[in-house]
């Protein structure tokens, strides 16, 4: 009995023993597998899983200059390009604003839902502001971090520094830029790559490449835009680069000058290029490989039903994402970027792509390879489409209908743009030239000055023979289902305009070039008369669109995302003169928490001056009165002083 008992107190001891392992075990593991990871800068570009991480990176803001002392012999000695600190360009030389001296600034790469936390440190030179818009990212529940001055945020100062803290969701290929005055054109801009599990991908790919492409000027943006606006200068761009990387040729000795980029590729493999169009001017560029088809898959970080293509065009703002099949001879091929708008029309560049495992003789020559020039392109304009030709109409997504494709939108908005009417108006939406109020109103809604918002019914006067300027706002209600059809008038110059909605996906269910010229008022009859063509299922899921001059588009979608968003033509030049308006989504308190000690800016009316010069003007007042009394007093003290004399003098005569 008495070894039964003890048996059974050390088995018991045993268990309790293990008990507690389990339980201190628990209490080690489960934090540690919800624990969030931190990858700083690179590190987090990763394989996606289930993980949680925060994504932290430091951005340095500077003044610096292409083709610097740190370039050494560039590009007599190529080697010397690629030395630290040296940004060659196309070999022009020109001051450049930069991102830790890079252009393009550093590549964000991050898998959904991580934090991503950027330090933007302001060292310019010039005390100039400036913020970062994260170009496809919604800022769901984040909108302060939207990156808009004077819209979601003040200007980060001169010598100040802004934590950006915000969800890496939509998945897809995105960019960043600077969305203050027009720095993004100087070279404040990189790109944003949010990736998903290989599970959740639609399609299947062994590698891939970023190929960010945009238009640029020989000087520095403000000196092209006062000499066009003001001058008889050019607007047009000098030339186009692929990664910061460009050629020129020299005329005096008919060298090439810096080095061209190169996307090394595996034969057999599939590689998915994602690009990113960051053009400033009416600069479409059209993508193209020499001998290779290419597989479009994906617009504006939303997957498509592919498409079999021999090029595509990419609109400023735009991003499309293609795969190759590395399958021909292992030698070195064109791949080519040329200019189709007027803002770099006869403008191209080249890159290379180069199959690996060739010796070094072969790998080292130009490819020999020549365009294929009767195929078929996706992304034209109406007007420019040959029978192979396809334009974003014909594509198809390949992601669910969503709350869009409502039979009728709660509400719908017809918008006019063109150029003004007037000579010399800049580009409008509805004759309004739009400009940004004093404070954000996203997070100083009440400093706002009354009258400072407008919409189309403000104005008592013509505002097509009379500038009319404002914060053009559109009020929708939260989780309504707006539609807005926007009309290219076309009328005053024949000018695509790219339009990027932030905040939102739309969908876009209508894509029509009626002619040369069209106006809202016969757009409106046409739809009317139901001629207008929405094709709402499955229709392109995108956040930036080309409107064709002549021509109009139809968007749709769900005002799900409380906030203050810009919608805007994405040329640099027009948005700052104010091709652009706000849509506000939802009311004050349907917004989140302004964040602790967030900056504060806005009209400063010197109040406490103004109480100065009143009580100056009350101490004169009282003063005044203080003489005017005394010398009533006065007066009347000698009157009765008189009186008495006049009364004495009276009656001693009696």
């Amino acid at each position: 009995m008495h070894l039964i008992q003890k048996c059974s107190c050390r088995c018991k001891g045993n268990i309790m023993n293990l008990l507690v392992l389990i339980v201190v075990s628990l209490q080690v593991c489960v934090p540690a597998l919800n624990a969030e990871v931190i990858y700083e800068g690179e590190d987090c570009k990763r394989t996606c899983t289930v993980e949680k991480a925060t994504c932290k990176f430091t951005f340095k803001v500077e003044w610096f200059t292409s083709m610097s002392k740190e370039c050494g012999d560039c590009p007599t000695n190529i080697t010397h390009c690629k030395q630290k600190d040296c940004i060659p360009l196309d070999g022009d030389p020109r001051a450049v604003m930069v991102v830790n001296r890079q252009i393009p600034g550093p590549s964000i790469q991050a898998c959904e839902n991580d934090t991503i936390e950027v330090k933007v440190v302001n060292q310019l030179d010039n005390s100039e502001g400036l913020s970062i818009h994260w170009h496809g990212l919604h800022a769901k529940g984040t909108p302060y971090m939207d990156g808009i001055s004077m819209l979601t945020q003040c200007p980060i100062p001169s010598k100040a520094s802004f934590l950006y803290s915000f969800k890496a969701f939509p998945a897809g290929t995105h960019w960043w830029h600077s969305h203050s005055g027009m720095q993004r054109a100087d070279g404040l801009f990189g790109s944003l790559i949010v990736r998903k599990p290989e599970s959740d991908e639609f399609y299947r790919y062994d590698h891939e490449h970023v190929l960010l492409v945009n238009d640029w000027f020989h000087e520095l943006t403000i000196a092209k835009f006062t000499g066009n606006q003001y001058g008889k200068g050019s607007n047009k761009a000098d030339t186009i680069l692929i990664n910061g990387k460009g050629i020129i040729t020299n005329p005096e000795n008919g060298l090439d000058s810096t080095t061209r980029e190169i996307f090394t590729v595996e034969y057999g493999k599939i590689y998915r290029f994602r690009t990113i169009s960051g053009a400033i001017t009416d600069c479409g560029l059209k993508v193209s490989v020499d001998d290779h088809k290419i597989y479009m898959i994906a617009s504006d970080g939303a997957a498509i039903d592919a498409q079999e293509t021999d090029s595509f065009i990419i609109y400023a703002g735009e991003r499309f994402d293609f795969l190759l099949n590395a399958t021909q001879d292992r030698e070195n091929y064109w791949l080519r970027v040329q200019g189709v708008e007027s803002g770099c029309t006869g403008k191209s560049q080249l890159a290379i792509i180069q199959y690996a495992g060739q010796d070094e003789s072969s790998a080292n020559q130009l490819p020999n390879t020549n365009q294929t020039t009767d195929g078929t392109t996706v992304n034209t304009l109406e007007n420019n489409i040959g029978k192979k030709d396809i334009s974003i109409r014909n594509l198809t997504s390949r992601e669910d209908d969503d709350m869009a494709f409502s039979e009728e939108a709660d509400e719908k908005y017809y918008i006019g743009m063109d150029f003004g009417k007037i000579m010399g108006t800049p580009p409008q939406l509805d004759s309004i030239s739009f400009s940004l109020p004093p404070s954000p109103p996203l997070s100083q809604y009440e400093d706002i000055p009354e009258g400072t918002f407008c919409d189309e019914e403000t104005f008592s006067k013509n505002c097509s023979t009379q500038l009319c300027r404002c914060t053009r706002t559109i009020a929708v209600g939260l989780n309504n289902v707006v539609e807005f059809v926007v009309v290219n008038e076309g009328q005053q110059f024949s000018t695509s305009h790219p339009m990027h909605l932030h905040g939102h996906f739309f969908r876009v269910i209508g894509f029509e070039k009626i002619g040369e010229e069209t106006s809202v008022e016969q757009v409106k009859e046409m739809d009317r008369q139901g001629l207008l063509r929405r094709e709402a299922h499955l229709s392109l899921k995108k956040d930036t669109v080309i409107v064709p001059d002549g021509g109009y588009v139809i968007l749709r979608f769900h005002a799900n995302n409380p906030g203050w968003w810009f919608f805007h033509c994405h040329l640099e030049f027009h948005v700052e003169l104010g091709m652009a308006l706000i849509v506000r989504v939802g009311e004050q308190s349907d917004l989140p928490p302004v964040p602790n000690d967030f900056y504060k800016c806005g009209n400063f009316l010197n109040s406490q001056r103004q109480d100065d010069y009143e009580e100056e003007e009350d101490s004169d007042c009282n003063d005044n009165n203080i003489v005017a009394i005394a010398v009533l007093s006065v007066c009347l003290g000698v009157s009765v002083i008189v009186i008495i004399i006049i009364c004495l003098f009276w009656k001693l005569n009696r």
